[in-house]
């Protein structure tokens, strides 16, 4: 308490006053540059989540179905249409064959994707939480006495990439990107 009643000696106190207003309005300045920062970024993600959403399998399989109702539907006219030429109506089915072609073997795609996240999900290749890669999974066996009788333990230890630790079956702490990501949404 004497030092500032020293330094208000020295200079006044409005100095000071006006000092820490300077140093309080720069404070909130930064603080605001920071918020505005924060602001384009979660724009430009959500521009991202919707160009992604715009281009995924599911998007595609829609467009390629609507498609084919089209093609069909144009189809049934040519065929009402006697006097359509047969080579039209042989490429329209052509261009029909190919968009099923296209449907099946996208469905094939995704259906061996569902069959493969289910592999990688089923075999604990990746995180519960956030989907993290696997990067450690050992296994050793441990011997005690229970009951006057020598047994076996056998024990299991996997670190995913994001640090989340898996015991025996049993998860550590909680997964640290599944906790950043609560706590930015939570900030959102």
């Amino acid at each position: 308490m004497d030092f500032y009643n020293v330094v208000a000696g020295w200079t006044g106190w409005p100095p000071i006053v006006a000092g820490m207003l300077v140093l309080a309005g720069f404070a909130y300045w930064m603080l605001q540059r920071h918020i505005d920062i924060l602001n384009e970024q979660k724009a430009s993600l959500q521009s991202q989540l919707t160009i992604a959403k715009d281009h995924s399998p599911d998007t595609l399989a829609k467009q390629l179905t609507d498609r084919l109702h089209t093609y069909e539907h144009e189809l049934v006219l040519m065929r009402q249409d006697k006097q359509t030429a047969q080579t039209t109506l042989k490429a329209k089915e052509a261009e029909i064959e190919a968009v099923q072609n296209q449907i099946a073997g996208l469905r094939d795609q995704i259906l061996k994707a569902s069959n493969l996240l289910q592999k990688i999900s089923d075999y604990n290749l990746v995180c519960p939480h956030c989907g993290a890669p696997l990067i450690v999974r050992e296994g050793h066996s441990e011997w005690g006495e229970y009951n006057g009788m020598e047994i076996e333990v056998d024990h299991e230890y996997s670190r995913f990439e994001c640090g989340f630790e898996i015991f025996d079956g049993k998860g550590g702490d909680k997964c640290p990107r599944s906790s950043a990501n609560m706590k930015q949404s939570s900030e959102d």
